[in-house]
């Protein structure tokens, strides 16, 4: 099977220093390590944990639940996305001991490993060795992948099953070995149990690995197949006892609709959300936004009609194509969603980067403008990366101010119950969101932000339960913070 993309091969036009990157064949094994040694240095610098808003904190919780249950059977409870996240990270906690570092280690060695296997799979179909600066720019240096290797969200170890699949997938329609299939049916499985989404962004893939697999029938292959997809489904299945179907009811999933993809506006359980672009438009945003890639549309531009008759370039783009479908009819907006689809937009832009590079890029101008292209990057890695490490660093410094009153008072708040566990706050916590409130004692604390929830909020719960202490409650002001945030005490 021919799997060139149809890009020239040489490097004829290119200077010394510029071949000697690409032929050089311990690139990917310097590649690899240079990157660690990196990511440790900017982990040390910025003293950064991972841990930012909601999400992360309940990554966080049930990791340590999950520990909990491996080392005493004590029943880790509910939990609303798929266990393999904190699965995994849960089996690294119970060497390391601690479910933040275990988290975010799984995060950074997915986004090292996504390089490894993005870089295999541009080799693989044929595409000479520029591939590497091009994954080192554009990949390794996107802002959104860049953050998300820090994060304690499940973004990372999602793009690492993609690729990984996507490469082993590659391998087994050519050499049809058994230990490609397996890999393959691993990161599938994993991938699938990490975030239910990810399904339809793998399903052509998988279509296409069924196919093969049909073509080259052996049943060793066959056993191995329903082997792994059993083990890695029993988690799911034991620890959610009777409830690993309940994905299926999500409201995202219930309010799914071709209507949706000309609003821009939705009322839903979270509240009421706005966006600039109606929902067709935004999935398409990771070809051309700055946070993804700021260049995208040059490379689309010069990207030839003939490399869309390659098979692969079809299924990348066919998956792509039926992923943003998806995306279009969800009532929600969220960048996050658009990460594990981007390696996919790499591979198809490629042709385009590998034209320029080639035809009009020569002798130090390649250097120059990689180092512009880097300089770049690096200001929007800066630039969307500064609110969420504010974020992350508000939150510390507002569980160490609470920490300075009475511990043994019930505080009432909404949104950062998770970091001012984390942080260590003795005080009682009622969540805002949880329930209609009848009674709320007199001392009592309440940390709110009316300015940032009494759009999105209104006439939900958090801010139901605000007003209401508002109108029955006397309330003395203990300690402003910023953006918003105030703590207050009932009287």
């Amino acid at each position: 099977m021919n799997l060139n993309f149809g890009v020239k091969m040489g490097n004829n036009n290119l200077n010394y220093f510029y071949k000697r990157i690409y032929n050089d064949n311990k690139f990917e094994l310097l590649l690899l390590p240079s990157l660690a040694l990196f990511l440790f240095a900017v982990r040390i610098t910025t003293g950064f944990n991972g841990l930012y808003g909601q999400d992360a904190y309940e990554y966080l919780r049930y990791t340590d639940r999950l520990t909990l249950y491996f080392q005493h059977g004590i029943s880790p409870g509910e939990f609303f996305w798929p266990i393999g996240y904190p699965f995994i990270a849960s089996l690294l906690n119970l060497i390391i001991n601690n479910g933040a570092v275990s988290l975010q280690a799984v995060s950074l060695l997915s986004y090292l490993f996504s390089v490894v296997y993005l870089y295999k799979i541009l080799k693989l179909l044929n595409i000479d060795s520029k591939a590497g600066f091009y994954i080192i720019l554009f990949f390794c240096f996107s802002p959104f992948i860049f953050r998300t290797a820090f994060l304690l969200m499940a973004e990372s170890l999602s793009v690492l099953c993609i690729t990984a699949l996507t490469y082993h997938i590659i391998q087994y329609s050519i050499n049809y070995r058994l230990k490609d299939f397996s890999l393959a049916v691993l990161f599938i499985m994993i991938s699938a149990i990490t975030r239910y989404a990810d399904l339809v962004i793998i399903f052509i893939p998988c279509v296409f690995l069924l196919i093969t697999f049909l073509k080259h029938f052996k049943l060793i292959t066959l056993f191995s197949g329903v082997l792994i997809i059993t083990v890695t489904l029993l988690p799911h299945i034991i620890i959610y006892q009777g409830h690993s179907m309940n994905f299926l009811g999500h409201e995202w999933l219930r309010e799914w609709s071709f209507k949706n993809y000309v609003s821009r506006g939705f009322y839903t359980d979270n509240g009421y959300e706005s966006y600039s672009l109606i929902n067709i438009l935004y999935p398409f945003t990771n070809l051309i936004y700055p946070e993804f890639i700021f260049c995208g549309l040059i490379f689309t531009a010069f990207i030839k009609m003939k490399y869309l008759n390659s098979n692969y370039f079809k299924i990348f783009a066919a998956s792509l194509l039926m992923y943003y479908i998806f995306l279009a009819g969800i009532p929600y907006q969220n960048f996050r969603f658009l990460i594990p689809s981007f390696p996919f937009v790499l591979i198809l832009l490629y042709p385009g980067y590998e034209k320029i590079t080639r035809k009009y890029l020569k002798g130090k101008s390649i250097i120059i403008i990689s180092l512009i292209v880097l300089i770049t990057q690096a200001f929007f890695i800066y630039k969307y990366s500064a609110g969420i490490y504010a974020l992350s660093k508000f939150e510390k410094e507002t569980a160490g101010v609470i920490k300075q009153f009475d511990s043994t008072k019930t505080l009432y708040t909404f949104y950062l119950n998770g970091a001012l566990n984390y942080y260590g706050v003795k005080n009682p916590l009622v969540n805002l969101y949880d329930k209609q409130l009848i009674d709320v004692p007199a001392g009592s604390y309440i940390l709110f932000n009316e300015s940032k929830f009494k759009e999105q909020w209104k006439n939900k719960l958090p801010m139901i339960n605000w007003l209401y202490i508002k109108s029955n409650y006397k309330l003395r002001l203990l300690h402003r913070f910023n953006e918003g945030w105030a703590l207050y005490g009932t009287m």
